[in-house]
């Protein structure tokens, strides 16, 4: 929400960030299920057989599946998918590397200053070239952010607002943001991909499609692009280290059998898992490997609590005890899911919360809910429904888990007198209603991913006050106590007072139940035999580029 996150809108299909990211795939994807993974060569994996020693020697080439075609190679114009993000980091990358835990390490920023609240300032690192050998200036900089952060670009949801970009000395240059929010550093920091000024401002028209590639500083240069896909050869004027792998191509392959059959012939070294039931089909590929990517998305169900008859918290709480977490995320996800404990995952929290300690023994003090019927049955009788009631739950049919979900719960529910219909509806159709505040009775919201490990992205969204079209609070939810402390979380400078504000609104959700957290799922790659990670990766690796210095072959390729 926010990654996709801040109380704006996105058209139906689009990949949805800040406080309005619903990942495409929503992105989009960013679970803590890394630590379901097995740890293997180099890195967290799973493996279909036994790894073996990692080789720092050259590859030559190395394809990944794109399951779709970025819709621009220009960020601004894309938004920030990882998918995309993948590839087009690697050209135009950012000034400094995100990491998942709010911390960052220098890129094309030797550093990022905070000397107000409102100001960032980026010293930028001398003797950087262009791919066509021209230099890197603090103008190009300042182009780029006022190019990302303009309110027209697709990545300027996550900001709190349009900030002012200057160029304030010959490497320098200073963003000034009108109001304060704290997330605003980390959201910039991750959107802030750098191009030539010169060749974008001439290409203004088509910039991103394959008649006006952007010119970047990055470890790779565009070479092709076509529609059946991506092919990225080494920038040779590079300012870094030179990469290990020689050029990388990232075919079209829609269907994920396509991209395992091509695995198997040795054409296709990687490919995301879309449908994590068919894991054990990716490592029949002898050799084959999985890779969890830890990401920051939640998976929930919504409540209408503003009408009958889910205004009423005893008919929640009774939904809240029939549906079976635990098993959906088992058969839908295998041992890959973690069962959400709040409304986001703890990495969101880790800009706020005072030390790993303090953050999981406040999630651990939480009412967790599972599949309970005793505890379903003694809620009802409560509810204004003590004989039940026939309901309409809409799924999305592009989400696979959402109808064995929603058929699950209409089977538990049954002995209660609950009729659950199931209704099915497409991404567009589940899209306009949300974005135009139309959800009623119970939604199922899917992959809300966040593109910083900071609150203010998701829980912002799920938590708006401002009930109507354009807004994203679909349980319509907004006590007074809620609201205030929401204010606190997206504005103040003090950290206690943000991390008090947390705990205030992730309590009394998890107390009222407008929404129910259901469990978090990463984001799984296959590696063909021969290659592994040095480390286990997370969403920001891949929006980094960081990815590729952490690739590898093995003894064995």
């Amino acid at each position: 929400m926010r990654a996709s996150h801040s109380s704006r809108a996105h058209p139906p299909g689009a990949a949805l960030t800040a406080r309005a990211r619903v990942c495409r795939t929503l992105v989009c994807g960013f679970a803590l299920a890394c630590g379901s993974a097995l740890a293997g060569c180099g890195g967290s994996h799973e493996n279909g057989s036994t790894s073996t020693s990692v080789s720092n020697r050259a590859i030559s080439s190395f394809s990944w599946a794109a399951a779709a075609a970025p819709n621009s190679l220009d960020l601004a114009k894309d938004g920030l998918v990882a998918q995309d993000a993948k590839i087009m980091s690697l050209v135009t990358e950012p000034l400094v590397r995100q990491t998942l835990t709010a911390g960052s390490s220098p890129n094309l920023a030797v550093e990022v200053r905070q000397p107000t609240p409102t100001t960032l300032v980026y010293d930028i690192r001398p003797g950087v070239d262009f791919s066509d050998g021209t230099p890197l200036t603090a103008a190009d900089v300042a182009w780029s952010l006022k190019h990302v952060t303009a309110p027209t670009s697709a990545t300027a949801s996550p900001l709190s607002g349009t900030p002012t970009v200057a160029v304030t000395g010959p490497r320098q240059v200073t963003v000034k943001f009108a109001a304060y929010e704290p997330s605003d550093r980390v959201e910039l920091n991750g959107i802030s991909y750098i191009q030539q000024a010169s060749f974008a401002k001439a290409h203004a028209g088509n910039l991103g499609s394959p008649g006006a590639l952007p010119i970047g500083t990055g470890p790779y240069m565009y070479r092709s692009v076509t529609p059946q896909g991506i092919t990225l050869v080494r920038n040779p004027h590079y300012w870094g280290a030179k990469p290990l792998v020689g050029r990388l191509v990232f075919p079209v392959i829609p269907q994920e059998t396509s991209a395992q059959l091509a695995m198997r012939q040795g054409s296709l070294q990687a490919a995301t898992v879309g449908d994590l039931r068919t894991a054990k089909a990716w490592q029949g590929i002898g050799g084959a490997t999985l890779h969890p990517v830890e990401d920051l998305t939640s998976n929930l169900l919504a409540f209408d609590t503003s009408r009958p008859p889910f205004d009423d918290l005893h008919l929640r709480l009774a939904v809240a005890y029939s549906f079976d977490r635990t098993g959906i995320a088992a058969s839908a996800f295998g041992k890959r899911a973690t069962l959400l404990q709040a409304l986001i995952p703890p990495s969101e929290l880790a800009d706020v919360a005072p030390s790993p300690s303090a953050l999981a023994q406040f999630l651990s003090g939480l009412p967790a809910y599972g599949l309970d019927p005793a505890r379903a049955k003694a809620e009802l009788k409560q509810s204004r429904y003590p004989r039940g009631l026939a309901v309409t739950i809409p799924y999305r049919t592009d989400v696979g888990w959402e109808p064995l979900a929603v058929l699950n719960l209409a089977q538990n529910m049954k002995p209660l007198g609950v009729k659950v219909t199931p209704r099915a509806e497409s991404l567009n159709q589940w899209g306009q209603q949300l974005f135009e505040h139309q959800m009623k009775g119970i939604q199922v919201l899917p992959n809300f991913g966040a593109a910083a490990p900071d609150p203010n992205d998701v829980l912002g969204a799920l938590t708006d006050p401002v009930l109507q079209p354009g807004h994203i609070n679909a349980a319509n939810w907004a006590p007074a106590a809620m609201v205030a402390a929401r204010k606190a979380m997206l504005t103040s400078p003090d950290p206690a007072t943000r991390w008090q504000a947390v705990k205030t609104i992730l309590s009394m959700s998890a107390a009222q139940v407008p929404y129910l957290p259901l469990f978090s799922a990463p984001v799984v790659y296959a590696l063909a035999p021969g290659y592994t990670y040095t480390k286990p990766l997370t969403i920001f690796d891949l929006i980094n580029g960081d990815w590729v210095d952490a690739l590898r072959a093995t003894a064995r390729s």
